[in-house]
């Protein structure tokens, strides 16, 4: 990336272009904005830089946290470093949400040509991770936030449908079983986050 040249032009020749190379030490020439989010204070630096590897010029954003920062970009020159920030923190949920959805509820695994059936497989498939989440935050009692594991949700289900075959298929009374503490120790036996 290199700064865009901002001085007095020569009378003659080709007009320069750039000014240098950018420095992510030296924030100097960058405008700072204060923001806080989650309880946390950070600085985000922004300024319109030309790219190199995108032939353009983009509005580069550098958030400092306490001890590490990351570097984002728009192309959008006239966006606020502030919701750069925000559209990445989107993505990234965004990317989880399709990552959960292919590994846990079958996304990829559709074999139909038919748009609508394609568009049905895909709705199914997100419907079955939104309603994943919501079972999580319905069984968090305690209030405070947790990290939800698709994984440990479909876990769940496999190990209480496995021990509803065996208490039927022991033919021994189900409100007996089910209300003992042994009952969810088995139910979350294997799971990543309880």
């Amino acid at each position: 990336m290199q700064y865009l040249f901002g001085g007095i032009q020569k009378r003659r020749g080709a007009r320069r272009k750039f000014d240098g190379k950018v420095d992510l030490a030296d924030l100097k020439d960058f405008q700072e904005t204060v923001l806080t989010l989650d309880h946390k204070q950070i600085k985000l630096f922004s300024k319109v830089v030309w790219s190199v590897s995108l032939k353009r010029n983009i509005k580069l954003v550098i958030a400092r946290f306490k001890k590490r920062s990351i570097n984002l970009f728009s192309t959008d020159l006239a966006i606020a470093a502030a919701e750069v920030l925000k559209l990445y923190r989107s993505r990234f949920t965004i990317e989880f949400l399709i990552r959960d959805a292919k590994q846990s509820a079958g996304l990829a695994d559709c074999q139909a040509r038919d748009q609508k059936a394609l568009e049905f497989h895909w709705n199914a498939s997100f419907a079955t991770v939104n309603l994943a989440r919501l079972k999580a935050f319905e069984a968090n009692r305690t209030g405070e936030p947790k990290p939800f594991s698709m994984k440990s949700i479909k876990q769940q289900f496999f190990n209480e449908h496995l021990l509803k075959l065996f208490i039927g298929k022991l033919g021994l009374e189900q409100t007996l079983i089910k209300y003992q503490e042994h009952f969810e120790n088995l139910r979350n036996f294997a799971i990543i986050s309880a």
